[in-house]
């Protein structure tokens, strides 16, 4: 007796098996998130800290102002862009050697200070 046995076999499967063996399904969109690059929270962004003092200076119109500002206080990298562009040879593979990978950051930590004299 022959038995024969018919199963489908989910389409996230498939698409699971071919990428561990190093193939790539044609005209599939994988399972990659559709926003698959995000920023960090406001939490993480830059921090910017000011410190100031006036001092009057006789009359009350005259005074002298001392400022003194730090952006990107902690000096933590923020990325501003990724490679997001996928290009292919006409043979199926990778060209784009940069793909995925952070292009560029803000800047990093700038200190200033000033002196105001107002009359």
């Amino acid at each position: 007796m022959n038995k024969t046995c018919t199963t489908l076999i989910p389409a996230a499967v498939v698409t699971g098996v071919l990428a561990l063996m190093g193939w790539v399904a044609a005209q599939t969109l994988g399972e990659a998130l559709e926003q698959g690059f995000r920023h960090p929270p406001d939490s993480a962004k830059l921090r910017t800290c000011s410190i100031s003092k006036k001092w009057p200076i006789g009359a009350e119109t005259r005074r002298l102002e001392f400022r003194f500002e730090i952006y990107n206080a902690w000096n933590h990298t923020q990325f501003s862009s990724v490679a997001t562009t996928a290009l292919f040879a006409p043979d199926g593979s990778h060209t784009n050697q940069r793909f995925g990978q952070f292009t560029a950051a803000n800047p990093a930590r700038i200190i200033q200070a000033g002196l105001r004299f107002a009359l």
